[in-house]
């Protein structure tokens, strides 16, 4: 059985106070190409700038330790230690599973915290909004609708209630998915295993699982509940839930043997909705109810109403079924992008592009660097705006180690991308010394493309006209089109252009890369021409 190694992750970040969606981490761990090495692990722990060191130690060494740490274990896979001085309470047995391999991590008190990682952090506090709203919306439906209910009811709606979020928690654990709940009652040893048991129950006719009998069964139940309070087939809906109840005995009693018996281990979650049916078959018992059912429309009417959460839950199975295999395909299509010999292929395998410079040419970061990057982009675009952000961070990451060059393209929309285009070049331009201060040049830059509106920009940055203006842009243009640049924005790398399937997108990922691979390229053009 695979073990999941995204959730030993997320509860390292999360010890460490950093609050990241697993399906985020799961991303990145799953498509990096050296997945699941350590070496997946200390990327993902770089992106996020968390401190973080891969090491071999002996036992001894780790009592001199301290922090949470994930350990090699059983020569399988990472598990998360809370503190790597006292392992054992984390992980049973660990001195004879240890493989001598420790992941340390620590986030410094004011560390820096990335863009991405604040943007995760607020789509994580708005999802967290949200389920908060979805939570005390339906509770206080709940309230209203058991308002002046009798005790009983409320007690069976609880035990259902708690039922069928057990019941989704074993759908999640078949589905190869855990969250903190399944984490925390699901520990593993010798004789417990909730992955064992419920991925070993072989599924019924029709492809219906035990967990979804499971589901539909306390959804149903809730159901009944609601709709019979007060209403002329109360007692016949108390006859049909002590019927259910009573046959719900069967899957318990087939369950426990196979725990017992087959599997010869014991699910937790199991356990649970196990109790959760023993206690509401004695809470039918103390129903009142007809000694004798018709098979009448009355009847048939309330089956249906318990049997539509099954038939709406296995119509939706396929699909989430259906949604995760896509979503393993797309992570390995993302692991082969990612290859770094894919890309260094990709990038290399083509002419290289010679090109001159020009005197509208915004330069930002080291223009003696060995990494140099053209970007051609447009004033009015959505994605240049994008990729403009993305190449302040690129250079942020790497400070003077990497040039970055900013090339305007007018192509459609000529007259309004002219005006803003001839407004900040001319100013440009006419300041003493600001071509040759990246610092400002960024500043400007950075101030159009937060906000796109010409008029201020204009007050802000205001210029007198330059009359050889128009022959530099017209030479910019000319070249643009003579190298068949048909698209905004358009990466080049030290003359070679960055194709699909790769974009600006991917430049804080193979940045490194790139700097390894042109940090030997000794600059050979004269000073009137440099490599694109």
């Amino acid at each position: 059985m695979e073990h999941d190694l995204t959730q030993e992750v997320y509860r390292l970040l999360k010890q460490l106070g950093t609050h990241l969606d697993k399906r985020y981490i799961k991303e990145r761990l799953v498509s990096h190409p050296d997945f699941p090495s350590a070496f997946c692990i200390t990327s993902l722990l770089d992106e996020l700038s968390i401190s973080n060191n891969a090491i071999e130690l002996n036992l001894d060494d780790l009592q001199s330790l301290n922090g949470p740490a994930l350990a090699f274990v059983d020569g399988k896979s990472f598990y998360f230690i809370k503190d790597i001085a006292l392992p054992e309470k984390s992980i049973p047995n660990f001195s004879d599973r240890w493989n001598g391999i420790v992941i340390l991590a620590q986030k410094e008190s004011q560390s820096f915290k990335s863009d991405e990682l604040q943007k995760i952090e607020q789509q994580r506090t708005l999802k967290n909004t949200w389920m908060i709203l979805l939570a005390v919306t339906l509770i206080s439906l709940a309230i209203i609708l058991l308002y002046n209910t009798a005790p009983k009811n409320i007690y069976l709606f609880g035990l259902s209630a708690v039922g069928a979020f057990l019941s989704w928690q074993a759908v999640l654990v078949e589905l190869g998915k855990t969250s903190d709940f399944s984490i925390k009652i699901c520990r593993e040893s010798n004789s417990l295993s909730c992955k064992s048991v419920i991925q070993e129950f072989k599924p019924l006719p029709f492809n219906i699982h035990i967990s979804d009998i499971s589901m539909f069964f306390f959804l149903g139940i809730i159901n009944l509940v609601i709709i019979k309070e007060g209403r002329e087939w109360e007692d016949i809906t108390n006859t049909i839930i002590q019927l259910l109840c009573y046959v719900s005995s069967v899957p318990l009693i087939i369950s426990i043997y196979y725990q017992q018996f087959i599997v010869k281990k014991w699910c937790a979650l199991c356990i649970s909705i196990s109790i959760c049916l023993c206690l509401m078959i004695l809470l039918a018992i103390t129903f009142e109810s007809q000694t004798k059912v018709n098979l009448n429309g009355m009847f048939l009417s309330i089956m249906c109403i318990f049997l539509l959460p099954g038939i709406i839950w296995m119509n939706l199975r396929p699909l989430i079924e259906e949604r995760n295999d896509t979503l393993t395909k797309n992570l390995l299509l993302k692991r082969f992008k990612r290859n770094p010999d894919l890309f260094k292929m990709r990038l290399l395998n083509q002419n290289k592009e010679v090109c001159h410079s020009f005197p509208t040419d915004l330069q930002i970061g080291n223009s003696k660097a060995p990494c140099q990057v053209v970007a051609v982009i447009s004033p009015v675009c959505g994605p240049c705006s994008e990729a403009f952000d993305i190449l302040k961070k690129l250079k942020l990451r790497y400070t003077e180690q990497i040039g970055i060059t900013i090339r305007f393209a007018l192509g459609n929309q000529y007259k309004s991308k002219m005006i803003i285009l001839k407004a900040m070049l001319s100013y440009a331009l006419s300041k003493d010394g600001f071509m040759n201060s990246p610092k400002d040049i960024e500043t400007m830059l950075d101030t159009w493309y937060q906000n796109t509106d010409v008029d201020k920009f204009i007050m802000k940055y205001p210029s007198a006209e330059n009359k050889a203006l128009i022959s530099y842009i017209s030479e910019v243009q000319k070249w643009i089109k003579n190298s068949s640049i048909y698209y905004t924005p358009t990466i080049i790398i030290n003359g070679y252009r960055l194709h699909d399937p790769y974009t600006f997108d991917d430049l804080l990922e193979f940045g490194g890369l790139c700097l390894e691979i042109f940090s030997s390229e000794v600059d050979k053009d004269s000073d009137d021409q440099t490599n694109c």
